[in-house]
């Protein structure tokens, strides 16, 4: 049966403006696919911190799993520090030995101060007599000297005269050196009774601080030693106590209760909260001008009525893009990796995909 009008109308002329019209607008759907405001991937950007240990060290107590939430200074671990402990009592017990010293010092320092001051002053009364006994024996000593000189010069003049001979002389030589002998010993006598006064005066003068000082001074410095020693170990026992560095979430645990952790191998991973930054996988097909500047929206796949806005801080090379952004987990895919800064800074989940869109000139 012939076809009627309406049919032929309809093959000849509606069905083909009708595959046109489906043509024009998939040709615009990949238009649009292919340029500015293309919806791409992107994730929120987190670098998770890694906690470990700086020595070996059992792990005592593990106080967070797999994703849970912590806050910054949080404890998420404790490792065994019972060998720090121990050099910590013996360096605390080391300083209190040593404080223990000072005060007895102390004590015993002022008792003898006071002693040595009543000696000092019977000691002063009788230096000062022998220092006046040692001057007199002194000018007497001179006296006789510059008297038996005196003759001396005299009476070698009768010997050259011819008066006189020469070994009648004698006596007055042994005379003149036992004298000079006796002048230069009694010089050197009053010489340290002199300085023995001067030493007793500088004693009685002393105050008691500056006894005390000089006494402990030693034990101070060896003090000292032990409470380095002691902040040297609390800080290393310190460092057993693993806390969070940041607020976030535990993205990974590589270990359990009393393993035994390695130094600088990851023990924990906190990712961290971040504040409006996004890395977006551009990859190699999408030919959108995007620059840096370029103005962004986008949308968390979590909620999607919820509309971010942004601008690219930053456009990388062409390279291979990470394992999140490829379609097929076996597949690798080439692209650039551009880094999206929301403005107003959001707080936004670590790791979270979202829809991005590129607007062309502001959008």
């Amino acid at each position: 049966m012939p076809p009627g009008p309406i049919a032929e109308t309809f093959r000849r002329k509606v069905l083909p403006a009708t595959l046109w019209g489906v043509l024009v607008a998939g040709a615009f759907v990949m238009w649009r696919g292919m340029g500015p405001g293309l919806a791409v991937r992107g994730f929120a950007e987190a670098i998770p911190y890694q906690l470990s240990s700086v020595e070996p060290a059992r792990v005592e107590s593990l106080l967070v799993k797999l994703g849970d939430r912590v806050q910054q200074g949080q404890v998420v671990a404790i490792l065994d520090a019972r060998a720090i402990d121990g050099e910590l009592r013996a360096a605390e017990a080391e300083k209190a030995r040593v404080l223990a010293e000072i005060a007895k010092t102390e004590i015993e320092t002022r008792a003898t101060r006071v002693d040595s001051l009543r000696g000092i002053a019977g000691n002063r009364a009788e230096v000062e007599r022998s220092l006046r006994e040692a001057k007199t024996r002194l000018e007497t000593a001179r006296a006789e000297l510059n008297a038996v000189k005196s003759e001396l010069s005299r009476q070698r003049q009768n010997v050259k005269d011819g008066l006189m001979r020469a070994s009648d002389l004698a006596d007055l030589e042994i005379r003149r050196v036992a004298l000079t002998r006796n002048v230069s010993e009694e010089t050197a006598a009053v010489k340290v009774y002199e300085a023995q006064s001067v030493s007793a005066s500088e004693l009685g003068t002393t105050d008691e601080p500056s006894w005390v000082e000089a006494a402990v001074a030693p034990l101070y410095a060896e003090l000292k030693v032990f409470e380095g020693q002691a902040r040297s170990l609390e800080a290393r026992r310190d460092q057993h106590i693993l806390r969070a560095p940041a607020d976030g979430q535990v993205s990974a645990v590589h270990g359990r209760a009393d393993s035994t952790i390695t130094p600088g191998l990851s023990f924990i991973e906190i990712m961290p909260d971040t504040s409006g930054r996004i890395m977006v996988c551009l990859t190699e097909e999408v030919h959108a001008p995007v620059g840096v500047g370029i103005a962004v929206t986008a949308r968390p796949q979590s909620a999607r009525d919820r509309e971010l806005r942004g601008r690219a801080v930053s456009v990388g090379p062409v390279t291979e893009l990470p394992s999140r952004c490829w379609r097929e987990a076996r597949t690798p895919m080439w692209g650039r990796l551009v880094t999206v800064e929301l403005s107003p800074p959001t707080l936004i989940v670590p790791g979270e995909s979202f829809e991005v869109r590129f607007e062309p000139d502001g959008g």
